[in-house]
């Protein structure tokens, strides 16, 4: 068993969230769930604290962020964005995977990935692959 093995999740479609997390959860993983940019960003110590990163790369600013930065609402890749700015502004290093819909985003520049320590995921994800990939980026051993 995973315990204390916490997971902040960065998405704004909790429906997704629930149906993808169930094999973690019975492995012992634990969620913490952030909604937006603002709502990231607020808690990046709390983030900071946990051992993964899983972002969707399609993230709402939150209305904190828009009221004092405009130009955020309509930046369309905001998870690459606030993960970009975790590494270098708050060097926040938790490995991270994001999650993306290919039609959705160009996703990562060649080397971009590298360089911000994420690992790029399709969307939707099944569960098992999910599962297998935070295994992978954390080095665990599935049981």
């Amino acid at each position: 068993m995973m315990e204390n093995r916490t997971i902040a999740w960065i998405e704004d479609d909790a429906d997704e969230i629930a149906a993808v997390i169930k094999p973690l959860q019975r492995a012992g993983f634990h969620f913490n769930y952030y909604r937006d940019y603002s709502e990231a960003i607020e808690k990046r110590e709390e983030i900071r604290q946990c051992d993964l990163i899983l972002l969707d790369l399609i993230i709402p600013p939150g209305s904190a962020s828009v009221a004092t930065n405009p130009e955020l609402r309509t930046e369309q890749n905001l998870g690459k964005k606030l993960l970009r700015r975790f590494r270098e502004e708050f060097a926040i290093e938790q490995p991270a995977i994001a999650l993306s819909m290919l039609a959705d985003t160009d996703g990562f520049e060649e080397g971009e990935a590298e360089e911000l320590k994420v690992v790029q995921l399709p969307k939707p994800i099944r569960p098992a692959e999910l599962k297998a990939a935070v295994y992978r980026v954390l080095r665990l051993e599935d049981e």
